[in-house]
């Protein structure tokens, strides 16, 4: 299973969220919404079934040591949830459980390791695998694995379009565009660096923003590495006055406008 791999059982309409639920079921159809899903993911109280009752209810603090015995299915994956609704989705789980509700950053370093399955009963879900996980952890996962290259001679450079529009990047930049306000509009070009081999020929995205942001490149380079090949590369920079680059790309229709 890829990494970026959800599941889905019916589609619906993708509304403006924060909702922990609301943008798993949006990430399932449009990847524009996975690099915000995976933020909440962590910050979010996510919710396990434990074998355990001598907690109680209500808020507890665990101390350090405290044995918790989490429960997972047949196949050795665990079990979380978004809500405690979500549990008896279908009515796959009829009676009532206990269970642990734990920030989503705490469960992930308390069971890392494990695969977990989230909503697994619900109509929108996801398999949370070990790599995936550790990613989460260190953050490694929001980064877009950009690299700077210095070219120490000058460089003819040739810009033009691609002969092959990548559709699928080119409408999920649209849609995470469509939700940021600073963004005015964004073109794609094709350039050709002559004589450096280290750099193919790639697709480079320019936008045209009143706060481009490091935060914002890197939005967009999780959304491209989800389309991209394994040798292919893209490059995203700011559309500027007086840029020789950035004037080619103005001279173009852009794919998206605000």
């Amino acid at each position: 299973m890829s990494l970026f791999d959800f599941f889905k059982r019916k589609t619906s309409d993708l509304p403006e969220t924060t909702n922990l639920e609301d943008l798993l079921k949006n990430a399932a159809s449009d990847p524009s919404y996975r690099v915000g899903f995976y933020k909440q993911l962590l910050l979010s109280e996510l919710i396990v079934l434990t074998q355990d009752s001598e907690f109680g209810e209500g808020e507890r603090t665990l101390q350090q040591d405290t044995s918790l015995k989490i429960l997972s299915l047949d196949d050795g994956r665990i079990p979380v949830f978004t809500s405690t609704d979500r549990i008896f989705d279908k009515q796959q789980i009829k009676e009532q459980v206990h269970y642990v509700a734990m920030k989503g950053s705490d469960l992930f370093a308390t069971v890392r390791g494990a695969t977990l399955l989230l909503n697994p009963y619900s109509d929108y879900g996801k398999e949370l695998l070990p790599d995936e996980i550790g990613k989460l952890l260190d953050g490694s996962i929001f980064s877009s694995g950009g690299r700077t290259i210095d070219i120490a001679k000058s460089t003819e450079v040739l810009l033009g379009q691609p002969a092959k529009i990548p559709h699928e990047l080119v409408s999920a930049l649209k849609s995470a565009f469509a939700r940021k306000p600073e963004v005015s509009a964004a073109y794609l070009g094709w350039i050709d660096m002559r004589g450096e081999d280290e750099v193919p020929p790639h697709y480079i995205v320019g936008i045209d923003s009143e706060k481009y942001t490091a935060e914002l490149v890197e939005e967009v380079g999780f959304i491209a590495n989800q389309f991209l090949g394994p040798n292919e590369l893209v490059d995203i920079i700011e559309v500027k006055e007086n840029d020789g680059v950035g004037n080619y790309l103005k001279s173009t229709e852009p794919f998206y406008r605000r």
